[in-house]
């Protein structure tokens, strides 16, 4: 889940009129299915060993032409900007939905990655701190229990690492944010490491 990333699609109304104007390319399948495949064929959208999906798809591991069907990416404030956001937080009717989004989704995943706005001071949050309120009120949902975690530093990066027997919760940095190949291989090992179903 991101906290309010600089999206990677269509730039402007003309793109977005490209792609309303098809329902459907060759080869590529409906939009809603394989947005990374239009992104890429149709918009022309440059690929970058920076982006946000190459170091998701190194993180939990499948090609990136096939991230859509490996893992679900939701947006958690819903913020619109050409820029990340500054964190604002997601409205109190967008985290119910969030919380009931993740509680569902946990017996058909077993990972949840939160990227971006990464917290690292005791737990339970102060209530003040709205960004992790969110994000713990999010993990206690996904892991279906009120656990701690650990923080494990990789170099000069860190990670908060929640898991049960089944699944893994992963406080990360924003994917873009100079991430180290440690970190990455790290937490693609973590990932690696949880089973593929719950049940």
């Amino acid at each position: 889940m991101a906290s309010g990333s600089r999206p990677e699609g269509p730039s402007s109304l003309e793109s977005w009129a490209r792609v309303e104007a098809l329902t459907e390319a060759p080869d590529l399948g409906p939009y809603h299915l394989e947005p990374s495949l239009w992104q890429r064929d149709v918009l022309g959208v440059p690929s970058t060993s920076r982006s946000t999906w190459s170091v998701l798809t190194d993180i939990i591991g499948c090609d990136k032409d096939r991230f859509d069907d490996a893992c679900y990416q939701v947006e958690r404030s819903v913020v619109v900007a050409r820029t990340r956001d500054k964190g604002a937080v997601p409205v109190a009717a967008r985290e119910e939905f969030l919380i009931a989004l993740v509680t569902a989704m946990r017996h058909t995943a077993t990972v949840l990655l939160l990227h971006g706005e990464p917290r690292w001071d005791p737990l339970p949050p102060a209530d003040d701190d709205t960004w992790a309120m969110v994000n713990w009120r999010l993990t206690t949902a996904f892991l279906g229990a009120d656990i701690a975690g650990e923080i494990i530093s990789i170099g000069k990066q860190r990670v908060r690492v929640f898991r049960t027997p089944t699944h893994l919760v992963l406080w990360m940095w924003a994917p873009g944010a100079r991430l180290t190949g440690g970190y990455v291989e790290k937490l693609s090992d973590l990932v690696a490491a949880t089973p593929a179903t719950s049940d």
